[in-house]
């Protein structure tokens, strides 16, 4: 995304305070860690990225009046984790992607093996972090160990690359297939650890993880028009990369993928309403929502 409602200094100062935990965590590690591993990891997670989902999980927290600290460490977890996708995702047996967060992907400048070695490390690293969340009770913290596991594993991440690969059918449940999984799943874990950090209810929880699933697939469905309107030297990264996959603009009108989007939007905005951590998401919906517009006029533009 590249709307600047995301650069306000509120979410300046927070994503401040995110990088300065994620410094201090790859900072510890062992002297015998390579130096390569050392640099690849910090390459590929403090060096550029919005840091929207560490975002959402602190001022969702905070929204709920759960402990913070805890919140800016399982928010450098989710970094580590989302960094990992990404190196994982840009392999040449992937996407093949050159740029990312607008620098060489990590295989191009560390090589491919530093760079698999690089994302099973800040996965690992992530589960070392959340495993020693200080004042969290052990039950919550299996809770949401168990729930990143999911998230990377089997049902979540892994399935949705499989599909974005390797589509089963070439219909629009398959694209929400491949949102859901390829990228709603990380934030459904973003907002269901910020609930569970904050000690909420099963119903609460619920909402928590609708909303997550609900602004997950929106954001996919604004990059996936990103990438056939966007500009690297904004984006930060390569576009036109889904020109082999499937994607809502194979399938339908230009106008009907934008007013999908919308829909998506507007059922966040109602899920949200009334809960009381309503306030920690009008930071992120918003931005979201104008970016929309402004991509409309830029592709009603384009097509005259």
């Amino acid at each position: 995304m590249d709307w600047e409602g995301w650069d306000v200094p509120s979410l300046r100062s927070l994503r401040e305070q995110v990088d300065t935990v994620l410094r201090e965590i790859l900072a510890t590690a062992p002297p015998h860690v390579p130096q390569p591993i050392r640099d690849a990891m910090e390459y590929a997670t403090v060096d550029g990225g919005k840091r929207l989902r560490a975002l959402l999980l602190v001022s969702l927290t905070e929204a709920m009046q759960g402990p913070k600290p805890d919140a800016l460490l399982a928010a450098a977890a989710v970094e580590m984790v989302h960094a990992a996708s990404l190196v994982l995702d840009d392999l040449p047996c992937m996407d093949d992607a050159k740029l990312r967060r607008g620098h060489p992907a990590v295989h191009l400048t560390f090589g491919e093996d530093n760079a698999i070695l690089t994302a099973f490390s800040l996965i690992n690293l992530a589960y070392e972090v959340l495993a020693r969340l200080p004042s969290v009770e052990p039950t919550t913290i299996l809770q949401i160990i168990q729930q990143l596991a999911w998230t990377i594993g089997r049902p979540g991440l892994i399935t949705g690359q499989w599909q974005d690969l390797h589509p089963s059918a070439w219909d629009e449940a398959t694209v929400d297939t491949i949102h859901l999984y390829k990228t709603a799943v990380l934030f459904e874990f973003v907002t269901v650890t910020a609930g569970l950090l904050s000690r909420a209810g099963p119903m609460e929880i619920a909402s928590l993880r609708r909303f997550g699933t609900t602004v997950g697939r929106a954001f996919q469905c604004l990059d996936d028009i990103l990438d056939v309107y966007g500009e690297p030297s904004v984006t930060g990264k390569d576009v036109r990369q889904d020109v082999r996959r499937l994607t809502y603009w194979k399938l339908m009108p230009w106008d009907a993928v934008f007013d999908k989007v919308e829909h998506l939007l507007d059922e966040a905005h109602r899920i949200a309403m009334g809960c009381r951590w309503a306030s920690g998401t009008q930071w992120f919906l918003e931005p979201m929502m104008v970016q929309l517009q402004l991509l409309r006029l830029r592709v009603l533009s384009a097509e005259r």
